[in-house]
């Protein structure tokens, strides 16, 4: 799969975002960077992702018979 990269970053990104919110419901420093960095690991993921898919040739249908 040519995206794996890709899917492995936003999955990283996603644990990142729950131990940040974890660092935040316990008052823990550093869960704003950590946020931060965990949204920002899928935004960017995502972003290439629906880029990836917009820019890929669309398949053709032979209709002739």
């Amino acid at each position: 799969m040519k995206n794996k990269g890709l899917l492995i970053l936003m999955l990283a990104g996603m644990v990142v975002v729950i131990v940040g919110a974890l660092f935040r419901i316990m008052h823990w420093p550093g869960s704003t960077v950590i946020l931060i960095a965990g949204l920002a690991a899928e935004v960017i993921a995502l972003a290439k992702l629906v880029i990836r898919s917009l820019m890929a040739p669309s398949p053709t249908k032979n209709n002739k018979i």
